[in-house]
């Protein structure tokens, strides 16, 4: 799975916002059939997503799609009209247990044998919007090998608060252990991808940017957004800076010189640096050179 600093959420049911999606320049869509989408358009939806199918793909879009919840009768018809070469991924709303993921996985293996793709080809993100969820992070991580990134978003007013019973504010204190317990399980489990959620106050600008910011410092590696303006921040955001790749290059040049002299612990400007560095400084030009930024 290709890193993901920005997730743009589409309504499923919006063709035109769909196919003009490409010019926000998000690493990933998620169409949603969830929340965005009315009960009785439901139906047109899933078909407005296989029309979208190809375009998408020519434009090299990175597709996902939020079915609806597994505790309604809406997720199989879901799961039978989008399961298609071009899908990348399924986001599980509301997933709370190992036995969810290991029926979406099921029912995917089993559309992707009758249609004659690839096995485990197409993603599960689970979306921990719950309690249990949250508490389970680690096990859901490892319920299925579909399984490359988790959701982990503390939207105000959203699901995970009213499940929680956590009072939001904008410093994110409150969510501040819920955060950080599921970057933990999440990268205990051997996953990379921890996708923080939507920031929903349209008029604080500021607000987002530092969500964004305190997300990154605590080990997610991009967020969801409901609003196209806030794309790019996140691509700056969750994109090494000019700085770090500068110093991280730095690095791995002194630790080639200082292997060529025998040793692998030198000084590096005013810092001391060994083989655990080398192998940071590694990561973050291989994620600049992903993001073309080298």
């Amino acid at each position: 799975m290709k890193p993901i600093r920005s997730m743009l959420f589409i309504p499923a049911n919006k063709r035109d916002w769909i196919l003009k999606a490409k010019k926000y320049q998000a690493d990933a869509l998620i169409l949603d059939l969830e929340d965005a989408v009315p009960p009785n358009q439901k139906q047109e939806a899933r078909q407005i997503i296989k029309e979208c199918f190809s375009t998408l793909k020519e434009q090299n879009q990175c597709v996902y799609v939020r079915i609806n919840d597994l505790e309604t009768d809406l997720y199989n018809a879901d799961l039978e009209a989008i399961t298609d070469e071009h899908l990348d991924g399924v986001v599980i709303p509301k997933a709370d247990s190992v036995e969810q993921i290991k029926k979406v996985d099921t029912i995917l293996s089993f559309l992707e044998e009758r249609r004659g793709l690839q096995q485990g080809k197409i993603e599960i993100i689970p979306l921990l919007e719950t309690a249990a969820g949250i508490r389970d992070c680690y096990d859901i991580c490892k319920a299925s090998n579909r399984v490359k990134a988790v959701f982990a978003g503390n939207a105000k007013g959203g699901d995970i608060q009213r499940n929680v019973g956590f009072v939001w504010t904008k410093e994110g204190t409150e969510t501040l252990y819920l955060r950080s317990k599921r970057v933990l399980d999440i990268r205990a489990a051997g996953l990379k991808g921890v996708i923080g959620g939507v920031w929903t106050e349209i008029d604080d600008f500021e607000g987002f940017r530092e969500d964004a910011l305190f997300s990154k410092q605590l080990g997610f590696t991009g967020c969801m957004t409901i609003y196209p303006t806030h794309v790019p921040v996140l691509n700056e955001i969750f994109s090494p800076s000019r700085e770090e790749i500068e110093f991280s290059q730095g690095i791995i040049e002194a630790m080639k010189k200082a292997e060529a002299e025998g040793t692998s612990a030198v000084r590096y400007r005013d810092t001391f640096i060994d083989i655990a560095h080398l192998k940071t400084a590694q990561e973050v030009v291989e994620r600049a050179r992903i993001f073309g930024m080298i």
